[in-house]
């Protein structure tokens, strides 16, 4: 009887994961920032009344897979600073387990933002749930797969102490979140001849792994060009396609981020946006199939002014258009630009004072509408159109800075600062 409860409830809670509409990781399902559920959008003056709030600590997002939400955060556990990934239940915040990765300094700190501690006062991946697994990378590069239902383990390496990354993260640790594909998991971080490294997602065995450049900050995207399946990585300054199967490098470019690339790429078709304001501004590439051989390569469609590139977090790509956080460093200004020219449509700044300088802000697109969160936590919905800037409503939704990108799931949606998470139920009614 014991053996057939167990299994019921197993079974029930994959079914809840399968059937909900799930965000189940950095960005949203295939790393877009969109989804295509029904949002309210009559929004009352003073704003919504969160359904929860819990004190957190960091800079990643969530990811949502039935009724639980999953994080990172850091809490002193017998007198230590220790970095965890937490389940939470989705309707009331009660965290239903909690998982302890490793002690954690996070010693390095950003004058300018010192922020409970300095930049990298918390972690600043997000989780990723597969299959009923919660695959997770720390600051400190130790990739963990845990059981999504009970938090226990049930693999992990120390990228650091096995894969030669030691000395190989930037600056802030890793930011990165991991990728799944099919049946693997790809993570960067690793030493030469193994930067980027593809892991059974159920064994934890290694796969492949390739290259000798040092990681970026950015998350990486799994995308099908020209028939071939493959993952747009990041590297400390080049862009690249890698085969999912064997690691091959379908294609790369060179491009000097100066590891401070933060953004997922985004792909349409055969062209990919990339880019970072930190370092040279934003370029879109036309990935090319030569016809006599097969190989690919990238060619630049064009190059942005200045810094004019995507800043912490992606933009959106909706109807031929992007929209987002992209300007210079420093500058936040709301964008509208034509993907295939990079001509801006419009722009409205959004830090007005000098003490917003630092300010970023995050996009997601719920039933066409924009959701915006800036920086200091307050929630801006926008009618996207690239004939000019549209703000419908706006509360401040959240305490803390804001540096993380919003998760939307069974109509709710899902906040992170520094400082908390929150949860808002804005389902249509």
């Amino acid at each position: 009887m014991k053996r057939f409860t167990h299994v019921t409830a197993a079974l029930v809670f994959t079914s809840a994961l399968t059937l909900a509409d799930d965000w189940p990781q950095l960005f949203g399902p295939d790393h877009t920032g969109i989804s295509k559920e029904k949002l309210n959008t009559n929004w009352p003056a003073e704003g919504f009344k969160p359904l929860w709030t819990v004190p957190l600590a960091g800079w990643g997002s969530f990811a949502v897979s039935g009724d639980r939400a999953f994080t990172l955060t850091n809490r002193e556990i017998n007198g230590e600073l220790r970095e965890v990934c937490i389940a939470l239940d989705t309707a009331t915040g009660k965290e239903i387990w909690v998982y302890d990765i490793e002690k954690t300094d996070y010693k390095y700190k950003h004058a300018e933002n010192d922020l409970n501690g300095g930049a990298a006062s918390g972690p600043a991946s997000t989780p990723t749930v597969s299959d009923g697994r919660v695959y997770v990378y720390s600051n400190a590069a130790k990739l963990c797969c845990l059981d999504a239902q009970s938090g226990k383990e049930l693999w992990s390496v120390d990228i650091q102490a096995n894969h030669g990354g030691k000395g190989r993260q930037p600056r802030y640790g890793n930011a990165s979140s991991p990728t799944v594909d099919g049946d693997l998991v790809f993570i960067a971080g690793g030493g030469p001849g193994e930067s980027l490294l593809a892991f059974n997602k159920v064994t934890g065995e290694v796969v492949w792994k390739t290259e000798d450049m040092e990681q970026s900050y950015a998350t990486h995207r799994a995308v099908t060009i020209h028939g071939e399946r493959q993952i747009i990585y990041y590297l400390k300054n080049d862009l690249a396609g890698v085969s999912v199967k064997d690691g091959k490098v379908l294609w790369r470019t060179a491009v000097p981020f100066y590891s401070d690339n933060n953004a997922i790429p985004i792909v349409s078709e055969d062209k990919v946006y990339g880019g970072s304001s930190a370092s040279r501004g934003g370029f879109l590439y036309e990935i090319i199939k030569d016809e006599d051989d097969g190989e690919l390569m990238a060619s630049q469609v064009y190059k942005s002014k200045g810094h004019d590139a995507p800043n912490f977090n992606p933009p959106v790509l909706l109807d031929g258009h992007l929209y987002g956080n992209i300007g210079p460093w420093q500058d936040n200004r709301l964008k509208c630009i034509e993907f295939d020219t990079g001509k801006v449509a419009w722009e409205e700044k959004l830090a007005k004072t000098r003490e917003d300088k630092y300010s970023w802000s995050s996009v997601i697109v719920v039933d066409g509408k924009l959701l915006v969160l800036l920086d200091d936590g307050k929630l801006l919905l926008v009618d996207p159109t690239p004939e000019g800037y549209k703000e419908l409503a706006r509360f401040q939704a959240l305490e803390g800075k804001c540096w993380s990108t919003a998760a939307f799931s069974n109509g709710r949606l899902f906040l992170r600062s520094n400082k908390e998470g929150v949860c808002y139920d804005l389902s249509a009614k």
